[in-house]
């Protein structure tokens, strides 16, 4: 990490007195990502300062008693999220934006959390130096990164996790964790529930497989390899448990799935999804799979099905 400070800073609770100069701050250091991103509108940034600036949230960085940023954090019973951190120009680049993000990653630390935050894809500037300090990026969407650093479960503890076949015990952990997403994202469909109603006729009673993901004594995740024909699996009803995202889980199970279907002699992994999940589309194709044609789908909420050839 980086620990040599150049400039001493203090920070100091935002008061309403303090409105003008956070956004013209954000105008001076950000306006450029912006303009490249959507296009720069005067009034909608004004509107959006005003709806989004928070005294109780924001700090401002003070440098002999001028200010010189502002640090906005928002933080939760599992999480600290950096909704803004805007330096003037020169005081960029002098050990103060990444000593004030050590010192949240500290807190996180010893709070057992995970320190979030989102960043344009134009602010490369920006991407290398949390890169630097140790935060995974993964795709948000077509204009943002989303960046995170979790303290919330140790990497000893992480080591522990294993990928365990059905049980009846786990039936309700499988609807529960499915449904979990369903809910928030879509709705939960006639075809889900009558699959979780009995899980191991429709999709072992099939010739397809259930796997859970358990970290200690708790259900972190699972999927299931429904057959579909000869040589075709589809990999489906894939969820994380909320408390556990972004701890890489879910590559685990990918990893796992493709590995199973090859072991059972497929040529094929299907999958069926929606694009406005931007970061399972995202880890779908970081391990391989493609767009193909959607064809005929039972899910209502599926808009993009995708595959992996396991002979290639």
């Amino acid at each position: 990490m980086i620990t040599n400070i150049v400039v001493h800073y203090t920070l100091s609770p935002a008061t309403d007195v303090d409105f003008g100069f956070a956004y013209q701050l954000k105008k001076i250091a950000y306006k450029e990502y912006i303009e490249q991103t959507w296009g720069w509108d005067e009034e909608f940034q004004i509107q959006f300062h005003n709806e989004n600036f928070s005294t109780e949230n924001t700090k401002i960085i003070k440098v002999e008693e001028e200010p010189i940023g502002t640090v906005d954090v928002r933080e939760g019973d599992k999480n600290i999220f950096i909704s803004g951190l805007y330096l003037l120009p020169e005081f960029q680049n002098k050990g103060i934006g990444s000593s004030i993000l050590e010192a949240l990653q500290k807190k996180a630390e010893v709070g057992k959390k995970r320190v979030e935050l989102e960043v344009l894809r134009v602010n490369t500037k920006a991407q290398q130096l949390y890169k630097r300090l140790g935060f995974t990026m993964d795709e948000r969407d077509e204009t943002k990164f989303f960046l995170y650093k979790d303290y919330s479960v140790s990497e000893s503890t992480m080591s522990n996790l294993e990928i365990i076949g059905y049980s009846d015990k786990y039936q309700e952990d499988f609807a529960a964790l499915n449904k979990a997403w369903l809910q928030k994202y879509f709705t939960v469909e006639p075809i889900d529930e009558k699959i979780f109603a009995n899980p191991a006729e429709y999709i072992i009673g099939n010739g397809g497989y259930i796997f859970f993901a358990k970290l200690g004594n708790a259900i972190a995740g699972t999927f299931a390899l429904m057959k579909i024909g000869d040589g075709v699996f589809e990999l489906s009803k894939m969820a994380v448990d909320e408390k556990f995202q972004g701890q890489k889980i879910g590559n685990k199970m990918l990893e796992f799935s493709i590995k199973k279907a090859k072991e059972l002699g497929a040529q094929k992994v299907i999958l069926y999804s929606n694009t406005a999940l931007k970061p399972a589309i995202y880890l779908y194709k970081k391990f391989g799979f493609k767009e193909v044609p959607l064809g005929s789908v039972e899910y209502k909420r599926a808009n993009i099905k995708m595959e992996i050839e396991l002979n290639k």
